[in-house]
């Protein structure tokens, strides 16, 4: 999916969904919170069976926006990027996850909408993601936030086969 060039920082659709939802405080993250993330994508940011080929590394932190939502003291939703260039002008939002327990509130639509708006200001203009097409929840979250959809890929695991 991919945002439109049009589209403008601090557009309506986006402040509107940074606003308060009914539990949970937006929180800018950072180098310094590389262990309570890894903790999060570790422990509770999947189903079982959700993180097969899932990937995160605490350097992905010092590539640009990163937030979180705290419910309780707690990190219950993360979100941040996997590229970002302010030479070419794009970005790739990634590590999109949020607690199986905590989803439904509005975490993914108040997280994504502040790294849109931070990589809109610092001059981003074409700002992309992947989603599971079958993840009708993320594709409604980011449509609301103007994506659009771009084009349709296909991921998978391979094996190298011993040739002896």
């Amino acid at each position: 999916m991919s945002l439109p060039r049009s589209r403008a920082a601090g557009e309506s659709e986006l402040d509107a969904a940074a606003t308060p939802a009914k539990i949970g405080q937006l929180v800018s993250l950072g180098v310094d919170d590389g262990d309570e993330v890894c903790r999060f994508y570790a422990e509770g940011a999947y189903s079982p069976g959700e993180d097969e080929g899932r990937f995160f590394d605490p350097y992905l932190l010092e590539l640009g926006p990163c937030y979180g939502i705290r419910a309780h003291q707690e990190l219950v939703r993360v979100g941040g990027v996997h590229v970002n260039s302010m030479r070419y002008g794009v970005a790739a939002i990634g590590n999109v996850a949020t607690g199986p327990q905590h989803r439904g509130h509005g975490h993914a639509t108040r997280v994504a909408a502040a790294i849109v708006r931070d990589l809109s200001v610092a001059g981003i203009e074409l700002i992309g993601l992947n989603v599971q097409a079958d993840n009708v929840a993320a594709v409604r979250c980011y449509e609301r936030l103007g994506f659009r959809s771009v084009c349709r890929y296909l991921e998978g695991r391979f094996s190298r086969k011993s040739l002896a």
